[in-house]
């Protein structure tokens, strides 16, 4: 694309952050998706690692009840960031939008000439990653997250929702330790980002759909 045509599109990013994000893996969901896609043997040990363990609290001389842990995964193990990836590993994906994720950071991007069309494409996979997360028990912080505009000209771009709450706009968005902010200038961020380019000019084109997945 054109310099002229680049300065023409409407960028919105939406990044999502989730909830407590190893404390909320639901087990039961996590054993059943480890069982449709891992070989029997590994769904085995995962299995016998997620199962029958308990949690008792201490507060002086005083202790509580033993109670079943239903969720979430060892936080510092080794298999904790393995099980949280394969818990959200298919979270939907749309030809329209790009996504990437990393640990509980999300961040979907909609490119398009029409500010309503590229609004309505986040939101759309918004409605299905609503969806997702409801039904594999995923809460996220709607407060948190955030709506990024990408744009030169002057007209705006609606706004967007999840679980009916409307996303806060912000010029400025921290990712994976980079301050992101509407013109991509980097001013925010680390002293070696200023070895990037800069401007709209460098951000993907409308048609790549490519979604990473750690």
């Amino acid at each position: 694309m054109t310099r002229t045509t680049k300065k023409m599109t409407f960028q919105t990013f939406l990044y999502e952050d989730i909830k407590l994000v190893f404390d909320k893996v639901w087990h039961r969901g996590l054993v059943y998706k480890i069982k449709q896609n891992l070989p029997s043997e590994y769904y085995l040990i995962f299995k016998s690692y997620l199962s029958d363990r308990h949690f008792q609290i201490k507060h002086g001389e005083a202790y509580s009840t033993i109670n079943h842990i239903k969720s979430g995964v060892p936080q510092g193990s080794v298999f904790g960031p393995l099980l949280y990836l394969l818990h959200t590993a298919d979270i939907p994906i749309t030809p329209t939008t790009h996504i990437d994720t990393f640990a509980d950071d999300t961040v979907i991007m909609s490119r398009h000439y029409g500010p309503q069309i590229a609004a309505t494409r986040v939101q759309e996979h918004l409605n299905l990653i609503q969806t997702w997360l409801q039904d594999w028990r995923i809460k996220v912080n709607e407060t948190k997250s955030t709506q990024v505009i990408c744009t030169l000209r002057r007209s705006d771009c609606p706004h967007v929702y999840l679980n009916n709450i409307e996303i806060a706009r912000a010029n400025v968005a921290k990712y994976l330790g980079l301050h992101l902010d509407s013109k991509m200038t980097w001013k925010r961020t680390h002293p070696w980002t200023h070895y990037l380019p800069t401007g709209l000019d460098h951000l993907p084109a409308a048609t790549a759909h490519t979604n990473t997945r750690l």
